[in-house]
């Protein structure tokens, strides 16, 4: 999705916070690999449908589900970039919204998610 996440180059140990997942899942592993696994998938579906919709109210939506999710399992830079998308989106200003910013969070936090699993399938 970026050009940060070259073969090699290990994520950010911030793009999610274990923590707060284990707290959320009341350290259930199972519970917290199945979750990261379904965000895996829902972020990009969104990503998908984002590239695809019609117009901002749908966009404002999507990012809006996709911060949600975040904050759920504890990815607050996705969270936080799906904010300022939804903010910017909801004004109608000029200027894009930033859109580049929450794809190099998910990027970030994709290739974190799926070191994490691969580690625990190890």
């Amino acid at each position: 999705m970026n050009d940060r996440s070259r073969e090699g180059d290990p994520p950010p140990a911030s793009s999610v916070d274990f923590a707060h997942l284990a707290g959320a899942t009341a350290g259930d592993e199972e519970l917290a690999q199945e979750l990261l696994a379904l965000f895996g998938g829902q972020a990009r579906n969104i990503c998908v449908q984002l590239d695809a919709a019609p117009d901002d109210r749908k966009r404002r939506e999507l990012v809006h589900t996709l911060k949600g999710s975040a904050a759920a399992i504890g990815a607050f830079a996705v969270a936080g970039a799906a904010d300022a998308c939804e903010a910017a989106l909801a004004s109608g200003g000029e200027g894009a919204p930033p859109l580049d910013a929450l794809r190099r969070a998910l990027a970030e936090t994709l290739a974190a998610i799926e070191q994490h699993l691969a580690q625990r399938r190890a």
